[in-house]
């Protein structure tokens, strides 16, 4: 049996937070190698296994290094993916329409890291999903929304300083829906890949967390035009 093996993301355009799928590891072994580390055979014996495991682990999360660029990712958002499609993420998932890939951030809880921890999937506990941490600092356990799309539950993340985790907001764009949605998301994607070098793109990335929900009617009012331009100039240089 596969064990899915996960890390943290949160959207700048929505600011929801899901669990991000990047591995399927053997759960049999992985379970077992874990196990074997604590007890039996020699003490150089369990030293490999440790170090076996630990490296595995490691390289999947310093994939994702937050000290190197990009300091942000296209990941398909569910909320976003709702917002854009008019559809529940179950509906949506059962058809055939295109993700909208929404810039991202992983988050890491504890300010001497540099690579997010590292989350295996557990057996679901009644409606809910669970995901255990397996390297790493950060939450214990993550506890799923019953939407099916790996959603975080919002209370799962409030006690690390997460607040407005999965909280709904109104869209700037709410009227119009879809298309207009969608826009946003085009428009700060192109802004951040306006950026002429890591220290001008990381710097862009932290102002833009310090403002998500950054489809919010208000941030976005705020943002709309700085964002616009800086796309304009990335369509420009694309071109010449």
């Amino acid at each position: 049996m596969r064990k899915e093996v996960g890390i943290i993301t949160n959207c700048l355009v929505c600011d929801s937070y899901f669990v991000m799928i990047i591995a399927n590891c053997d759960e049999k072994e992985m379970e077992e190698n874990l196990k074997r580390v604590a007890k039996g055979g020699s003490a150089a014996t369990r030293k490999r296994r440790r170090s076996a495991v630990e490296d595995y682990l490691d390289g999947l999360s310093n994939k994702f290094r937050t000290t190197d660029s990009p300091f942000y990712r296209l990941d398909p958002c569910p909320s976003c993916i709702e917002f854009v499609a008019d559809l529940p993420y179950r509906e949506w998932l059962a058809g055939d329409r295109d993700a909208v890939l929404s810039p991202c951030v992983h988050p890491v809880f504890d300010s001497r890291e540099v690579s997010p921890p590292l989350f295996a999937s557990a057996e679901p506990a009644g409606a809910r999903a669970k995901w255990k941490l397996v390297a790493g600092l950060g939450p214990p356990t993550l506890e799923l929304d019953r939407s099916r799309s790996n959603r975080i539950f919002k209370k799962t993340l409030q006690k690390y300083g997460v607040a407005n985790c999965e909280d709904r907001f109104m869209p700037a764009t709410a009227a119009d829906k879809g298309r207009a949605y969608e826009n946003i998301v085009d428009t700060v994607t192109k802004a951040l890949r306006s950026a002429s070098d890591p220290d001008e793109e990381h710097a862009l990335v932290e102002r833009l967390c310090a403002e998500k929900p950054l489809a919010e009617a208000e941030r976005w009012s705020k943002l709309e035009g700085m964002l616009t331009e800086r796309a304009m100039a990335a369509d420009l240089a694309r071109c010449t």
